[in-house]
């Protein structure tokens, strides 16, 4: 990982090596607020550990339904009564 105050010499923009990229998974379910705060305390961390400025980093929440996550081999399921098992 190549810090924020320097180039990545195997790319020839040294402006996209200077922004640091977080991709998040999570179950969907989350409210917009939640979703502000986790991308607003992300970027206030990132920033002050890569020492880069904030509007530099980028943050991707992609939302997974829970039927399509599965935990230890096991794919969640909805029940009749549409509730997670």
């Amino acid at each position: 990982m190549w810090p924020c105050n320097c180039s990545n010499p195997t790319l020839t923009n040294d402006r996209k090596s200077d922004m640091p990229m977080i991709r998040v998974e999570m179950l969907t379910g989350r409210t917009e607020a939640q979703r502000i705060e986790l991308v607003e305390a992300l970027t206030t961390e990132t920033a002050r550990i890569a020492k880069c400025p904030a509007a530099d980093i980028q943050v991707i929440v992609s939302e997974v339904e829970r039927t399509h996550w599965a935990v230890g081999g096991v794919l969640n399921k909805v029940s009749s009564e549409s509730n997670v098992v």
